[in-house]
């Protein structure tokens, strides 16, 4: 009698730490996903920036060098030119087409950081709004050393769970909300490269009080 009292218990807490493992599951993947989008975005525009900066140079220097040749031809021209002219010539030319395949590699590289740069934050910015009904940021403290655009909060749940509510069910509201964003989860993680596998959420959307 004993034994199967006991056992039972034990079936009973596997169920109430399945549901809740499902809860933090589902969050911890709601969560990273959050994080990444907002991460790709820094990362994009930090990249497209530094490119950006590193076209700027490269267009200065073609513009000097073009000077440079132009004063050559003059000099050309006014028969003013040494026996090195067709050497100093030939330099700018290698030059000036160095930095133009440089520039031909690096214009699409920039366009396609900042594009995605600018992707990454609409889609950061329509999930946001989407887990508002579900999650808010609890803010955290900055560490000493943390990089300046490091995330100072995590995401949890906006209803907190009573520490004798080991289901902590969702309300009809919130788990139908859940259950529709965990059907768009893995498309969204597929549009950055990433596989999402939803099934926590869409088992903790379905988890309710056993009298209801």
């Amino acid at each position: 009698m004993t034994s199967l009292a006991c056992f039972s218990l034990g079936t009973e807490t596997l169920g109430q730490d399945y549901r809740a493992n499902l809860r933090e599951q589902c969050r911890s993947l709601v969560s990273d996903l959050y994080i990444s989008l907002w991460n790709d975005e820094k990362l994009y525009r930090e990249q497209g920036e530094i490119l950006s900066k590193k076209l700027s140079t490269l267009r200065a220097e073609q513009k000097l060098i073009e000077k440079n040749l132009e004063e050559l031809q003059k000099q050309k021209e006014q028969k003013f030119a040494d026996s090195s002219w067709n050497q100093k010539a030939a330099g700018y030319s290698y030059q000036l087409d160095t930095l133009t395949s440089q520039l031909s590699d690096l214009e699409p590289l920039a366009k396609q950081n900042l594009t995605l740069a600018d992707e990454r934050k609409k889609q950061y910015h329509d999930f946001d709004q989407r887990l508002r009904p579900l999650f808010k940021r609890v803010p955290m403290a900055v560490k000493a050393g943390d990089q300046p655009h490091a995330l100072a909060f995590r995401l949890d749940y906006l209803k907190e769970c009573s520490a004798y509510d080991q289901l902590c069910p969702l309300d009809p509201s919130s788990a139908k909300s859940l259950e529709t964003l965990a059907q768009d989860l893995p498309s969204l993680a597929a549009q950055m490269s990433k596989q999402l596998d939803a099934h926590a959420c869409q088992r903790y959307s379905k988890v309710r009080h056993r009298s209801e």
